[in-house]
């Protein structure tokens, strides 16, 4: 990620505050005890699936494409 940071100065603090973003998403569905068991979000550079305390986590590559039943 340093390589592209050569190229926009605030690329650091941008993912920084999305990371941060994400985690009061979720921080804030958990603490409404709201039923999550899917999370979606777009990362373009890979594809990677995991399930994590009962969350199955989806992270898409670019033009990946993923069914929702």
């Amino acid at each position: 990620m340093e390589s592209w940071a050569e190229h926009d100065v605030d690329l650091l603090d941008d993912v920084r505050y999305e990371r941060q973003v994400m985690d009061d998403i979720y921080s804030y569905l958990y603490s409404k005890n709201h039923p999550l068991r899917y999370w979606y979000y777009g990362h373009f550079h890979e594809s990677w699936h995991a399930e994590i305390d009962q969350v199955r986590y989806h992270m898409l590559d670019i033009m990946e494409l993923r069914e929702i039943l």
